[in-house]
């Protein structure tokens, strides 16, 4: 699998955290806090202008500001295109897109 920064995924992409690289401490508990914890599953629903909208396991969906996204998460890459590794693993908030 791929890693790559939250940043740059597309509406759409699934990705499994890997691993939070941020600045200070206060960053990295925020992020876990809010459920970026390593391995979980982060959907991204908006990526455009603004902060990135993301959904996590259990229906959350969290805005994330492109500052803190770009710095700090780590992510493996995971398809979510309709594509083999899709029934392996499910996206969070819902199905997804078709390309």
């Amino acid at each position: 699998m791929e890693q790559i920064s939250l940043i740059r995924l597309k509406a759409g992409d699934c990705a499994r955290v890997q691993r939070i690289v941020a600045g200070g401490a206060n960053a990295t508990k925020r992020l876990y806090e809010m459920g970026f914890n390593t391995g979980a599953r982060v959907k991204v629903l908006k990526n455009d202008l603004g902060p990135l909208i993301v959904a996590l396991e259990g229906g959350n969906k969290i805005a994330l500001g492109r500052g803190l996204a770009e710095k700090c998460l780590w992510l493996n890459w995971i398809r979510c295109d309709g594509g083999k590794d899709n029934a392996e693993h499910d996206c969070p908030g819902g199905q997804p897109q078709q390309r």
